[in-house]
């Protein structure tokens, strides 16, 4: 038949080599008997004077000392937030560090001759390891201060992000969705609609006031040689060309105005107009190096074509 810890204790007890009762043991039968005591958590918890095997500490209290008695076994367990203060002498802990308990926790405590106590072992009542970081009252140096969880919803203060990649959507105060944006800040952002729906109406009101210029640089039409070069109003409000072979000059079909300069080059050929409505002006010619400018205009009641030779 096996034998039980019960069993082997009762013939310690009447073993007069094994000498239980320097450990808290004080009766046969006592682990199978006794009932778990209570301890107060203090700055002097006196663990290794309670005459019980089982102790319950309740309490939040930083113990710093166990109180002192030699030669004593004690079984723990936590009720509350209690801090285990360590001590290289007189309340040695594992690792050397702080415990911070929680409801359930247990350890193993023992007392040298000369009365010092040793955590000799410490369980968490969840299974991790004891300094391990998902018990969220473990928080050396502030480490939760320093750490952003995976999944967490937590509200960060003073961090600088660097190549921050947002996927998703973005809210929040900092984000104003104003098409008129009429809170004018200097710091808050806009949404991309917002932005659009602001551009938009810019474009589109009339009579507005203007007091800054702007400068454009010409689009290059490059070298027309053959075949017919139709305008675009809506590309951009000058535009320029080289003459290099006889073709042909039309308005396109977007309404709008812009100038366009041409210059003869040295095999320039005769230039000859298509679909305008009107053509007024200079005539174009073959001059090697001269220049025109051409007044382009498309609009609801037709298109005209205005040559200025300038030479």
């Amino acid at each position: 038949m096996a034998t039980t810890l019960t069993d082997r204790v009762t013939a310690a007890s009447l073993s007069t080599s094994v000498p239980i009762a320097a450990y808290g043991f004080t009766g046969l039968g006592v682990l199978a008997s006794a009932n778990e005591a209570e301890l107060a958590s203090a700055a002097t918890t006196d663990l290794l004077g309670s005459d019980a095997v089982f102790n319950r500490i309740t309490g939040t209290a930083t113990i710093s000392s166990f109180g002192s008695a030699p030669n004593r076994f004690k079984l723990v367990r936590f009720t509350g937030a209690a801090t285990l203060t360590h001590n290289a002498v007189s309340l040695i802990l594992p690792g050397a560090a702080n415990i911070v308990a929680v409801a359930n926790d247990a350890a193993i405590v023992i007392s040298d001759d000369v009365g010092n106590a040793r955590v000799v072992a410490y369980q968490r009542a969840g299974g991790e390891a004891l300094n391990g970081l998902a018990r969220s009252s473990y928080d050396p140096a502030g480490i939760s201060e320093q750490l952003v969880g995976l999944t967490a919803t937590q509200a960060l203060s003073n961090k600088t992000l660097s190549s921050a990649v947002l996927d998703g959507g973005v809210s929040g105060t900092a984000v104003k969705d104003e098409d008129d944006m009429s809170s004018d800040s200097a710091t808050a952002l806009s949404t991309q609609q917002a932005i659009k729906a602001y551009v938009d109406a810019l474009l589109t009101t009339e009579n507005q006031a203007l007091t800054g210029g702007a400068t454009v640089t010409s689009k290059n039409l490059g070298t027309q040689s053959s075949g017919t070069l139709t305008l675009d109003m809506g590309d951009r409000p000058l535009q320029h060309a080289t003459n290099n072979g006889a073709h042909t000059l039309a308005p396109g079909t977007v309404k709008g105005s812009c100038l366009v300069d041409i210059v003869n080059g040295a095999s320039a050929g005769a230039i000859t107009t298509s679909g305008w409505t009107k053509v007024a002006g200079d005539s174009f010619d073959t001059t090697n190096g001269n220049k025109f400018r051409c007044h382009c205009s498309v609009g609801e009641q037709g298109s005209l074509l205005i040559v200025q030779a300038m030479q």
